[in-house]
């Protein structure tokens, strides 16, 4: 199995970074949580973790970097839903400053319009007890540019079953796009048996 390490953990629960070791390349797996919102305070927090994450991934520049978010931002104009508004230069920003790049991803061939994975209530309920809901994507998963272009699409998985307004978001990433070499345990060396002779 491949060794393991807890590279980075916040106070706040918004960012943990774990390495996981390998014969040709290490694997570097960032979690984030951006906060919601545009209030004075979200969008500081936000530049906080902007400079957080980047040192993280500069003081690791040798290692694949794998990002696994909720930013709360949408990085296509084509992500947008409702007429609720999230950040978007900010996140674009963070995204090219680091040579990284949302998995390539499309729900249908003119490449306009990634899958969906957030919902979102646009109605109070009915007189039926009935809501109103619109979709969008302010979630990503990351990849160093030249190995976000080549990896698996992934898909939504909605027969999975989710519990919070988020949809699961699958991909297969092959442990060669990553250069990450799972080292394989060498069974013991067999010792030559010592038979008492008369």
């Amino acid at each position: 199995m491949s060794r393991a390490k807890l590279t980075y953990q916040d106070d706040d629960g918004r960012i943990v970074a774990i390495t996981l070791y390998s014969e040709d390349k290490n694997l570097l797996v960032v979690g984030t949580y951006w906060p919601a919102g545009g209030s004075p305070e979200a969008l500081n927090k936000r530049r906080d973790m902007v400079l957080q994450i980047s040192n993280i991934l500069k003081s690791n520049s040798s290692c694949t970097h794998l990002i696994m978010e909720d930013m709360n931002a949408k990085f296509f104009k084509s992500d947008q839903f409702s007429n609720k508004s999230y950040p978007m230069i900010m996140y674009r920003e963070f995204v090219n400053k680091n040579g990284l790049q949302p998995i390539e991803e499309y729900s249908d061939p003119k490449h306009t319009l990634r899958p969906r994975t957030q919902l979102q209530i646009i109605s109070t309920c009915n007189a039926n007890g009935n809501a109103a809901y619109c979709n969008g994507r302010i979630d990503d998963t990351l990849l160093s540019k030249y190995i976000a272009e080549i990896v698996h699409v992934p898909r939504t998985c909605e027969t999975m079953g989710y519990r919070s307004d988020h949809v699961p978001l699958v991909a297969y990433l092959a442990t060669n796009s990553l250069n990450f070499i799972i080292p394989v345990p060498k069974p013991p060396i067999p010792q030559p048996s010592t038979k008492n002779t008369m």
